[in-house]
């Protein structure tokens, strides 16, 4: 670890916010039925927030509680200053406005996938969001009692 390359920990999501698709997905009728589409930003944000009722679970719950399982072999601040320093900035202009009340939750997602990611943590959780954040959309609740269910993803519109 000692030869930790950032640029490689860090280059998927600069690469992915650097996308035209990054937080602009539309979903098609082949998309993976596992997910729930919603296009309102501001329901998206409500549903990250809170529990809408007892067919979602507490987003924020799940998310800390998986968290764990894409860190790094060892939990290393260095690792986040240099997040902090070089990717964050990044990421925070590349949010839409309509997404901005997101941001702190976006940006944590994808700290946790480029760890995922590089220390081959193979979270099925994180698999998932990279998945959708690749495919344009952001991930942000779960509907069912995790893990049973499905996520709730934002897309720009359903088709």
């Amino acid at each position: 670890m000692a030869n930790l390359s950032y640029a490689e920990l860090f280059n998927p999501v600069i690469d992915l916010i650097h996308s035209p698709s990054f937080l602009s997905g539309i979903p098609d009728a082949a998309m993976d039925k596992g997910v729930l589409f919603i296009d309102d930003a501001e329901k998206a944000i409500e549903t990250s927030r809170t529990q809408w009722d007892d067919a979602y679970s507490v987003w924020l719950d799940i998310r800390e509680s998986v968290a764990g399982n894409a860190k790094a072999p060892s939990d290393r601040l260095e690792i986040r200053v240099a997040w902090e320093e070089n990717v964050l900035p990044e990421i925070l202009k590349r949010i839409p406005a309509f997404l901005s009340d997101a941001s702190n939750d976006i940006e944590a997602d994808l700290y946790f996938c480029s760890q995922n990611i590089y220390f081959n943590r193979n979270s099925l959780f994180h698999n998932k969001l990279w998945s959708l954040y690749k495919k344009g959309f952001w991930p942000c609740g779960w509907e069912g009692d995790y893990p049973d269910g499905r996520m709730v993803a934002y897309c720009s519109k359903i088709t």
